[in-house]
């Protein structure tokens, strides 16, 4: 921005947007949104990172979250059931994980930021947690889930040098049984060759089932022709375009409708009836930057075992306060 080479239109992770909006980066298209009505033909909980003071600065492009992945004929070999729940989660892992051999029960990534607090937050939403109080008991079980993986290596250390992609090749490669990561990683698994079936479930929760809105947003930014950026947002919103869209990304249309719900099938199509029915908002700070860094790093020295977790979690809970404090 300070170099005037802001992109026209930006897309980015839409918990991302309120900070780029405090930033003075995206331009108001409240009053585009409000005259082609699109806001009433969009999954209505995508929006909730998308205002500031009352106005519209951004449009829900994708809708993309996160399951997990297994390895059927692993599991099937070790006589193990589908894990739901972080107990039998943990059961599974103890009887998968073949340390001898370099192979770890799980994989997640955490090497960028962002996907490492997403799949935080994906956690601490089935415990009840919430980011405002990440070191009571909520927030603690979480850390302490990642300590437990850690210590009995069913979680390879070498995550932390993995983002998404790297992790569906570790898994298509069999150095995990089971992944966290983004329903579009199902579209590359099946564009692949994989020696093993594999299947696709809800990330297995605490107390209860977690289904968060996360996805990309697309805005306008400041140095851009408003005028001909929206050209291209007037095209990118069409119905036909966005369900084109999600065909080709692996993800859930924006706009999803029966039709689309009845091209899916079994356990697929349940997630997607789930995450619309039960979807809830990730919500956002202005200061989102400085509280992903702090959960992001969190994790990382929850896995270096070199302190206690509830020291770890004061640490993080301290960052995470002075930036909504300062939000």
């Amino acid at each position: 921005m300070e170099q005037g080479k802001l992109s026209d239109i930006i897309i980015c992770e839409n918990v991302i947007v309120p900070a780029l909006i405090d930033m003075g980066i995206l331009q108001d298209i409240d009053t585009y949104i409000e005259e082609k009505e699109i806001f009433n033909h969009y999954t209505m909980g995508l929006w909730g990172n998308a205002r500031s003071d009352g106005k519209l600065y951004s449009i829900p492009l994708s809708y993309d979250p996160y399951v997990m992945y297994y390895n059927k004929d692993h599991l099937k070999t070790k006589g193990q059931d589908v894990p739901k729940d972080w107990s039998s989660l943990l059961e599974v892992c103890e009887t998968i994980s073949n340390r001898t051999f370099g192979t770890h029960a799980i994989g997640v990534a955490l090497r960028q930021t962002e996907e490492a607090t997403n799949i935080f937050i994906q956690l601490l939403a089935s415990t009840g947690g919430s980011i405002r109080s990440l070191n009571d008991e909520n927030g603690i079980k979480v850390f302490r889930l990642f300590e437990e993986l850690s210590k009995k290596q069913w979680i390879s250390k070498e995550c932390i040098n993995w983002n998404e992609i790297d992790l569906i090749e570790v898994f298509i490669n069999g150095e995990v049984s089971m992944m966290f990561n983004r329903l579009s990683a199902l579209k590359t698994l099946q564009e692949r060759e994989i020696g093993f079936n594999f299947g696709v479930s809800i990330i297995p929760y605490d107390k209860k089932e977690a289904y968060l809105y996360h996805g990309e947003n697309m805005a306008i930014t400041v140095q851009a022709d408003y005028e001909e950026a929206i050209k291209f947002i007037d095209y990118l919103v069409q119905d036909k375009v966005t369900k084109k869209f999600a065909q080709e990304t692996g993800t859930i249309p924006i706009n999803i409708d029966d039709e689309t719900l009845n091209e899916s099938e079994g356990t697929l199509k349940e997630l997607i009836q789930n995450h619309i029915k039960q979807g809830i908002s990730k919500g956002s700070f202005n200061l989102w930057f400085n509280i992903s860094d702090a959960i992001s790093q969190g994790i990382r020295n929850v896995l270096k075992n070199e302190k206690q977790v509830q020291e770890i979690a004061d640490e993080v809970q301290d960052k995470v306060s002075v930036a909504i404090i300062e939000n």
